[in-house]
């Protein structure tokens, strides 16, 4: 049973690009995508699709890689068996796939919206119901054929440059953590159990459970076996950590020994009322978690339906103007403009506790502050290696 129809309603979006922009004024050889957060997933899986090469020319992955495991579910079609269970088609277990697609497409869409709850384990753990699948090179219109990770890894990819970041390293984590953490009833019920549920938001391999758990914490420095507000930062900073960094440190660093195209970083750190932290969190607005996950995206397209527009000349709006004139600057050139001082990333300089330099967008003494850095928290990284690589 084939699948990917999201990415390839995408990459018919970007066919239509070459056909027709340049009848808008748009220029087909340069065309640059790029999405946050499950976009930034997207384009790096554009990145290593076959079918997708030659549709665009630089790609920006702003909190969002094909390396997070979450978009890798283990087995497919066992999925797609109890969702058709969960909807009533009979024989759901042993039908062979082409009737069991027939019968899940013959399905209301919102009651396959709802049945998809049958695939959560707790609350809304995992928080990913589906994701990518690999398809076989002779179906209709493969999108990828190969594991993700193992084509990025090989450098089978469609080489340009590059942009990947992320928000601060707790900020990330907070995204995901906020809602329980503010809501009693979640947080009595998550504590109940917290080491297999914790599981769940780390998306473990098959084998690895409470004991792996407990493995990761320890590396950290965590010794409460529970969610807390003295746990509540260091919980957060391991979830950034796995979700976000370390795969944005292996992609980068890979990319950088294979490609001969450019890759950049930045590390969106800014902290401010506007943050989806607090709209998670029923308003609750925390410095110590630094930048949520999506921040830079609040900071970069209007979200008026979320948050109001900034004020004019506001330090957010200038923060805004100042993000967005830097994607526009590497949509043209392919990197960050000259006075951000950053050069593109080299192999040799991701170290122990070092990656390349990458920009930092963040405040310093209440105020808008940018700077290059290199140090980042490595601590679990070899961990992060030895479950998902």
């Amino acid at each position: 049973m084939t699948g990917n129809f999201g990415l390839k309603d995408q990459r018919l979006a970007l066919q239509w690009v070459q056909r027709h922009i340049s009848a808008f004024g748009g220029n087909p050889n340069l065309v640059t995508l790029f999405g946050h957060s499950a976009g930034g997933i997207s384009s790096h899986l554009h990145m290593l699709s076959p079918s997708s090469n030659g549709l665009f020319h630089r790609a920006m992955s702003l909190s969002g890689t094909a390396m997070i495991v979450a978009t890798l579910p283990d087995n497919p079609l066992e999925q797609a068996r109890q969702l058709a269970e969960r909807l009533g088609v009979a024989d759901a277990k042993t039908l062979d796939t082409q009737a069991l697609a027939t019968a899940l497409r013959a399905m209301d869409a919102n009651d396959l919206l709802k049945a998809s709850d049958v695939l959560k384990q707790w609350y809304k753990l995992p928080q990913i119901n589906y994701g990518v699948v690999v398809e076989q090179p002779d179906a209709p219109e493969p999108f990828i054929t190969e594991y993700p990770i193992t084509a990025h890894q090989a450098g089978r990819i469609n080489q340009v440059p590059w942009l990947l970041t992320t928000t601060s390293r707790v900020g990330e984590g907070a995204f995901f953590l906020m809602e329980i953490y503010t809501t009693p009833q979640l947080l009595k019920e998550f504590n109940e159990n917290f080491l297999e549920r914790f599981g769940l938001m780390l998306y473990l391999p098959k084998g690895h459970g409470k004991e792996t758990v407990q493995e990761i914490l320890e590396i950290y420095g965590v010794k409460e076996m529970q969610l807390n507000e003295n746990t509540l930062v260091d919980i957060a900073g391991i979830l950034g950590d796995f979700m976000f960094n370390y795969p944005v440190y292996v992609c980068a660093a890979s990319y950088a020994e294979y490609s001969k195209e450019p890759v950049s970083i930045y590390s969106f750190e800014y902290t401010s009322n506007y943050t989806f932290a607090a709209l998670l969190g029923g308003g609750l607005v925390n410095e110590e978690l630094g930048a949520c996950h999506m921040d830079d995206g609040v900071h970069t397209l209007k979200m008026s339906t979320l948050f109001p527009d900034f004020p004019q000349d506001s330090e957010n709006a200038k923060v805004a103007k100042r993000m967005t004139s830097l994607l526009v600057e590497f949509a043209k050139n392919g990197v960050l403009p000259d006075d951000t001082h950053l050069q593109p990333c080299k192999s040799e300089e991701f170290k122990d506790d070092e990656i390349c330099n990458y920009f930092v967008m963040a405040k310093l003494n209440g105020a808008y502050h940018e700077a290059v850095e290199k140090r980042v928290d490595k601590r679990a990284l070899a961990m992060w290696k030895k479950l998902y690589l």
